[in-house]
């Protein structure tokens, strides 16, 4: 019997992993990957007492830190129930062969994160890894010299734009916000120091009050459909890859 599971191993589970190690609990933590969704960010520079560091260094910085209290990390699992009893909770988790494992234990903690929103749009799903992706720091460095568009209005959709700046060749961000301020329901959404880098590139073009509806290619992407919310004209780009970045889905809700 175990006295805490942690589901997750980004930030909040590893820090929570470190807290109930110090505590000398006997415990697991199980996880489908260490990192999470930071592990996908490229310049990380608002990570508390670290003026600059990468998604990448800060996933192993956690791992290594679990690691050095002797946490028992079960990576590649992905937990598919909880099933509570009078006295304990039974944690069922399944690797990617679908092969399952059990954990009885007195507590359970979720830390289990966000998975990428689709737009659920025609073509979407269809070139999904032959052009449309989720994670511009895995894929973006096979666009050099192409034409990307970013899709969304957050942090994460400006970081792609700023990272695909420097790998394409033009770079197009296409936003459902209008051109005004956010405190006037415009875009952007993110925070002002990317915004500012973002306006500053010449190579980048940000299109406002413009939904994306379609994604067009056949063995790859080579282009994309957007429709202006005001007036419902529909303008095909030719671009080679999309980055979607529109927001989460909390894991917890699956």
């Amino acid at each position: 019997m175990l006295d805490l599971v942690i589901i997750g191993a980004a930030a909040a589970g590893s820090a929570a992993a470190v807290y109930a190690a110090r505590r000398n609990l006997n415990f697991a933590v199980v996880a489908k990957d260490i990192g999470g969704e930071v592990a996908l960010s490229g310049e990380v520079e608002n990570w508390p007492g670290t003026i600059h560091t990468t998604g990448v260094e800060l996933a192993q910085n956690f791992h290594a830190h679990m690691k050095s209290y002797q946490v028992q990390i079960d990576n590649g699992l992905e937990v598919t129930g909880i099933t509570p009893t009078k006295n304990y909770h039974i944690v069922t988790a399944q690797d990617g062969n679908g092969q399952e494992k059990t954990y009885e234990t007195k507590s359970v903690i979720i830390a289990s994160g966000i998975h990428p929103r689709e737009l659920k749009i025609p073509g979407e799903r269809e070139l999904k890894g032959r052009g449309v992706t989720y994670c511009t720091v895995c894929d973006g460095p096979l666009y050099r010299g192409k034409t990307t568009a970013t899709v969304g209005a957050g942090n994460s959709a400006l970081e792609s734009v700023l990272m695909m700046s420097g790998i394409a060749s033009q770079v197009y961000l296409i936003t459902k916000y209008p051109d005004l301020p956010e405190a006037k329901g415009g875009f952007p959404k993110g925070e002002d120091i990317l915004i500012n880098k973002v306006k500053a590139l010449p190579n980048v073009t940000v299109i406002y009050n413009a939904g994306t509806v379609h994604i067009v290619g056949t063995d790859a992407v080579s282009g994309l459909i957007y429709e202006d919310l005001a007036s419902g004209a529909r303008t095909e780009l030719a671009v080679q890859g999309v980055m979607v970045h529109v927001g989460p889905i909390y894991l917890i809700n699956k």
